[in-house]
């Protein structure tokens, strides 16, 4: 056979061959269905797959399942399969018949560990596949150079593992066959324009593998302007840090969640120093400023805090390395507002300044002094000297007007009084200190200096007699009686004096009585007799020193020595035809008083008085008897009184 012969005689075979394998791979993995012939005119148009083979279905034709009992529809039904030791060995033969023997072991560790909850993706229509394995005669086989030419997409399990020459191998297992699929994953292809302000990284040039590319990214992250333009507007350099450059990594992700190999598109950034990050916050808690600088940073060799306050009052607190929270305890000189500032030193020897406000509350004082009430002037000091600026005082639910640190009331009536004082510093109007007080105001009759008296008396006079024989007719005997008991009234007025509200014991009393004494006046003669009454005015003018044993209790008792003086008037009787006449003369008295009050009315203004007085007295007379008279009048009285200052 000449050389051309059988040059054509192998040509044929290997065309017979590869046409035998290429109907034999379509169908075990679901080729596609022959085109239908319809009527008419059109004539159908040949359009070139985009693989030597296309897949139009999967798991059509259960022999060519590479696992038999799918599809593998959930996570659980994915683990069961790959956890049969013979599926295992399948798997094995897949691989090896791939030349990529070490990835079967870790695509089984791969599935094993796939969280129970996992779910499939979706593998969209015009994905190629480097190869799918598949089984034909009930082997396994590889299939090289194959796509997804359905109708839809299909669901797929997505794995990429380690083991394969060049890093990570991307899978995916489908759902309806359980044919394992090398995917190649996308390429990045990195165009870096700096001919503006702004350096662009460009990956739109990348070249998608297997699947469409959907997103592209940067490791550390990278701002996009638009999807796959990345801006690179400041160097990627931590604050305060000594440092280089910043190399950054960028890829492409396809839409099966397949990145791009690392070291494809790497660009280094070149380095700027830059300042540290100050952050900075100030809180007050009874005598210490809490300072937190969390955030700082982040290279920072020193943060130095320094805090002015009103009145020129200064704190200062440090901190090194990574601590960012000191407390600095200062005792403030008052409340106010304070500003603290943060130098951060970076350890690039760069600084960084930041501010922070904080308000400094001090507990505010509420001082009362104990309660002034003047009983003469009948008002009411009250004195918060030493509290806080901000006071507010009521008085038994009244607020007196002004801020104080000295108020004066006017009482206006007896009673317990209540102050109580709310203060504060101004600043921090929520703090408040309270003080209260107490007074008790003695009802005001019982501090009045004056108390006039008006009464009813009842005197009883000692009756005593004088009696004259005339010498010349010893048959003519004149007699003259004077005393028994009388009505009357009186009236009198006492004076007690006050300091502040400590009345005296002491009184002056001054009153004047008004009774009457009986008088009788006998004529005896031998021929004849004659007896004539009359009346005799008694009026006496007292002036006591009156000591009260029970002031300001419900019955006031005083008792104390009178002295004062008694005037009478004259009586003249007519009998048997003559008249005789008496005058009694005017003299001084002394006696003994002893009285009570009983007060009564909402301020004891008013109060029923009695008493009783024993007065040591003697009645001279002249004209016809001239004799003396022993009266010793008791003098008993009943009234009301009135008390006023």
């Amino acid at each position: 056979m000449s050389t051309k012969l059988k040059k054509l005689c192998r040509a044929v075979c290997l065309m017979s061959l590869g046409l035998a394998l290429i109907l034999g791979a379509a169908a075990p993995a679901g080729a596609a269905a022959k085109p239908r012939h319809r009527s008419g005119h059109h004539h159908t148009v040949k359009v070139k797959p985009p693989c030597k083979n296309p897949l139009h279905h999967l798991g059509r034709v259960p022999a060519s399942r590479l696992y038999r009992n799918s599809p593998l529809s959930t996570a659980a039904r994915l683990k069961k399969a790959f956890a049969e030791k013979g599926f295992q060995k399948v798997v094995q033969r897949v691989f090896d018949q791939a030349k990529l023997g070490p990835v079967a072991q870790n695509l089984i560790g791969a599935v094993a560990a796939l969280p129970d909850d996992a779910q499939p993706r979706e593998v969209p229509v015009g994905t190629k596949l480097d190869w799918m394995a598949y089984r034909k005669h009930g082997k396994a086989r590889v299939m090289y150079d194959a796509c997804w030419a359905g109708k839809g997409p299909f669901k797929g399990w997505i794995f990429s593992v380690p083991g394969g020459p060049d890093g990570n191998v991307d899978l995916v297992v489908p759902v309806p066959c359980g044919n394992i699929s090398r995917v190649v994953p996308p390429t990045c292809v990195l165009k870096v324009d700096q001919s503006g302000d702004t350096t662009v990284l460009d990956l739109t040039g990348s070249k998608a593998g297997g699947a469409p590319i959907a997103s592209y990214g940067a490791t550390p992250e990278l701002p996009q302007s638009t999807p796959g333009r990345f801006q690179v507007t400041q160097p990627k350099c931590d604050p305060g840090a000594n440092c280089t450059a910043v190399n950054e990594e960028l890829w492409v992700e396809d839409a099966l969640g397949f990145r791009s190999a690392p070291g494809q598109c790497p660009y280094q950034v070149p380095a700027k120093p830059q300042p540290p990050v100050c952050q900075l916050k100030v809180t007050w808690d009874n005598g210490v400023f809490h300072v937190d600088a969390t955030g700082s940073g982040v290279a920072v060799q020193s943060i130095t805090v320094t805090g002015a306050g009103p009145d020129g009052d200064t704190a200062q607190g440090t901190m090194t390395g990574s601590q960012r929270t000191t407390d600095i305890s200062h005792t403030p000189k008052k409340s106010g507002d304070w500003t603290f500032t943060a130098d951060v030193l970076g350890e690039n020897g760069m600084h960084a300044n930041c501010n922070a406000p904080v308000r400094v509350c001090l507990p505010p004082v509420a001082k009362l002094a104990p309660l002034a009430y003047n009983c003469e002037t009948r008002q009411m000091a009250i004195d918060a000297g030493g509290s806080s600026d901000h006071r507010v005082v009521t008085l038994t639910g009244e607020t007196l007007s002004g801020n104080g640190p000295t108020w004066t009331y006017d009482v206006k009536h007896s009673g317990t009084y209540t102050v109580e004082l709310t203060a504060d510093d101004g600043i921090c109007p929520e703090n408040k200190a309270t003080a209260t007080a107490t007074i008790n105001v003695k009802p005001f009759g019982d501090t009045a200096r004056w108390t006039f008296r008006a009464f009813g008396a009842y005197v009883r006079a000692s009756a005593d007699s004088a009696e004259n024989l005339n010498p010349a007719a010893t048959d003519y005997r004149q007699k003259i009686n004077l005393g028994a008991h009388h009505g009357g009234f009186g009236a009198g007025v006492e004076y007690r004096n006050l300091h502040v509200c400590d009345l005296s014991r002491w009184g002056i009393a001054l009153d004047a009585i008004n009774s009457q004494l009986d008088t009788h006046v006998l004529i005896d003669r031998s021929s004849s007799w004659g007896r004539e009454e009359d009346k005799v005015s008694f009026t006496p003018i007292l002036l006591s020193l009156n000591y009260h044993l029970t002031p300001g209790k419900p019955v006031d008792f005083f008792i104390g020595p009178s002295v004062g003086y008694v005037f009478l008037d004259s009586v003249t009787f007519n009998t048997l035809g003559s008249s005789y006449t008496e005058k009694f003369d005017d003299d001084l008295t002394y006696g003994v008083n002893f009285g009570l009050d009983v007060p009564f009315g909402a301020e004891h203004n008013y109060a029923f008085t009695a008493g009783v007085r024993q007065l040591f007295f003697q009645a001279k007379g002249k004209g016809t008897f001239n004799e003396s008279f022993d009266l010793n009048p008791t003098i008993v009285t009943a009234g009301f009184a009135f008390r006023f200052r």
